[in-house]
């Protein structure tokens, strides 16, 4: 009894110790000093330099080639802005941005792939994709306010949580799969064409613009309510089943193109210039009155209906609307409702087309093209070898 009696206190006192150890060892854990992120691409970094920013790019360029990229600072800032072209934590000769090049293109020969940019840099433009990025690490620039990559397919995603002073984002490459911007409320510009998002939200970017997200197929929904500012959006190829404009009154140019629309009201639009919505399976276009609609495009849809009586004729140019299902009495109300040209040069409309399979638009009557002629329009058909031919009365 008194052996089981000692053994369990031994016991207890094994565990108690093992405690204290254990919580000494977090607490000392605690205390330690985290150890200090590595640059990105082995980056020697000018530490008196950095104090003023700094950028680290990875260029697939090799040794020796030649790179050019825009580069912009605040005309006080711009002696502190340098380029370190091989990687050594020193300026050196052929590595300062002269003050004539800023705002404009800069060459550079290539000495390391890891590349540091310098100073509080407001603007970096990779010109034509010719920098060949294939990573970046720009939070240590707080001062830069555009960001354009927009051929770099390749490009790694890039964190901009520190950068919230950004206005203009184009950031164009097939690895970007999510993008916060929810902190970014300096946006005016984004562009994020060519990724592969499943979702965006831009409802806290409030000074946004312009919009582009081209070619993300998986982008089933785009919510721009909020985004009352908006003058250009550009969603074609995109994967939307609908769309709301209705809030963006300032919208001029609207590119939807390639969705999956079947409804497309741009009634409250009232300063749209250029609308191309064509390939999209719309059966209903709303146009509105007293637009300022000046370019049309909406053939390749499932239109039985148009009414262009709201547009102002003057403004109005040529327009395509062939591969309908505009038919009889449908287009002769279509041909009514174009705007008189008032004495304005002609336009044409490309009304008809037979390429690849037989148009679902009905030819209109010579009455039709008798009144369009009389308001100065040109009615044309496309032939299945791609010409287009005249309509005649």
């Amino acid at each position: 009894m008194k052996r089981n009696f000692f053994s369990r206190w031994f016991a207890i006192g094994m565990i108690a110790a093992a405690l204290v150890m254990t919580s000494c060892s977090k607490d000392d854990n605690e205390g330690e000093t985290p150890k200090p992120e590595k640059p990105l691409g082995g980056a020697v970094i000018n530490k008196e330099a950095a104090r003023d920013g700094y950028m680290i790019f990875i260029t697939s360029r090799n040794k020796g080639e030649k790179i050019y990229f825009g580069i912009d600072a605040k005309k006080e800032d711009q002696a502190n802005v340098w380029v370190d072209l091989n990687n050594n934590g020193q300026k050196e000769e052929g590595e300062d941005v002269s003050p004539d090049t800023f705002g404009s293109e800069k060459h550079f020969k290539v000495d390391s792939q890891t590349i540091v940019v310098y100073g509080k840099v407001t603007e970096i433009n990779d010109i034509e994709g010719e920098f060949l990025v294939t990573a970046a690490d720009i939070r240590h620039n707080p001062d830069l306010e555009v960001f354009s990559f927009e051929s770099s397919e390749n490009f790694e995603p890039v964190d901009i949580s520190k950068n919230l002073n950004l206005k203009e984002l184009y950031f164009e490459s097939k690895k970007l799969t999510s993008l916060d911007v929810s902190k970014h409320v300096k946006l005016e510009t984004l562009s994020v064409a060519n990724a592969n998002l499943t979702i965006l939200d831009v409802s806290k970017n409030t000074e946004l613009m312009y919009l582009y997200t081209e070619g993300n197929k998986n982008l089933t929904k785009l919510d721009v309510s909020k985004n009352t500012k908006l003058k250009g959006l550009y969603c074609k190829d995109n994967g939307l089943t609908s769309l709301d404009v209705s809030h963006n009154t300032a919208l001029k140019y609207l590119n939807c193109v390639g969705n999956k629309l079947k409804s497309l009201d741009v009634s409250n639009n009232k300063a749209l210039e250029d609308l191309d919505c064509y390939n999209n399976g719309l059966k209903e276009l709303v146009i509105g009155e007293k637009t300022a609609l000046n370019s049309l495009d909406c053939q390749e849809n499932q239109l039985t209906a148009l009414d262009l009586s709201g547009v102002s004729g003057e403004k109005l140019p040529s327009i395509t609307c062939y591969k309908n299902q505009i038919k009889e009495e449908n287009m002769t109300n279509f041909i009514k409702s174009l705007p008189d040209r008032n004495g304005k040069p002609w336009k044409s409309i490309t009304i008809v087309s037979d390429i690849d399979t037989p148009d679902g638009n009905s030819l209109p009557t010579s009455r039709d093209i008798k009144l369009a002629n009389g308001k100065r329009y040109s009615l044309y058909k496309r032939t299945a070898d791609n010409k287009s031919v005249r309509l005649t009365p």
